[in-house]
C-alpha cells in the first residue's frame, strides 16, 4: 500500500521528514518497502518559471513573431523570441527555460547541418517548378527553415 507523506502529516503531529517517518514506522514493526517522490506533473515543472514581459516589439523578419525582454528573476532581463499572438508588455507568462535551452542547441545544429540542405532542395524544386506553379519567395540573404516544401498552385 502506498501512503502519501502529506496525508500522514495530517494524522501524525510530529516534525519528522519523510525518511524520519519511514524509520519510525519500521521501528514499530510496519514494513516500509521504500520511499519515492511523486509529482503531480511527470517530470515536475523544473525549468518552467513565470516571467513578466518588459518590452515587446514586432520581429523585423516575421509577420507573426515578437522580440521580447522578460524578467524571470535572473539578474538581467532575457531576450526571448515569442510566437504568441497575444503577447504584450506587462503580462505574466510561462517561460520554459529548459525548452529554450534545448531549442538554442537545436537551432545551432540545424544551422550547421540542415539549413543549407533544406535550402538546396528548395532551390532545386524552385528551378524545376518555376512558371508551372507558384513557388515560395525567399529574399536574398534569408533562408527558408521549413522542413517541408509546400507548393501553392497558381489561381
Amino acid at each position: 500500500m502506498k501512503l502519501s507523506y502529506n496525508w500522514l502529516k495530517d494524522y501524525l503531529k510530529c516534525s519528522l521528514d519523510v525518511n524520519g517517518i519511514a524509520d519510525a514506522m519500521t521501528a514499530i514493526g510496519i514494513e516500509v518497502d521504500g520511499v519515492e517522490e511523486s509529482e503531480a506533473v511527470p517530470g515536475g515543472l523544473a525549468g518552467v518559471v513565470v516571467a513578466k514581459v518588459l518590452e515587446c516589439e514586432v520581429h523585423p523578419n516575421s509577420d507573426h513573431l515578437h522580440i521580447t525582454k522578460v524578467d524571470d528573476g535572473s539578474p538581467e532581463p532575457l531576450q526571448v523570441v515569442c510566437g504568441a499572438p497575444n503577447v504584450r508588455v506587462g503580462m505574466n507568462s510561462r517561460l520554459d527555460t529548459l525548452q529554450a535551452a534545448v531549442l538554442e542547441v537545436k537551432l545551432d545544429a540545424f544551422a550547421e547541418y540542415e539549413l543549407e540542405a533544406v535550402n538546396r532542395a528548395a532551390g532545386w524544386y524552385n528551378a524545376r517548378l518555376s512558371g508551372a506553379v507558384k513557388t515560395p519567395v525567399v529574399l536574398p540573404g534569408f533562408y527558408s527553415s521549413w522542413a517541408q516544401y509546400t507548393i501553392q498552385l497558381a489561381d
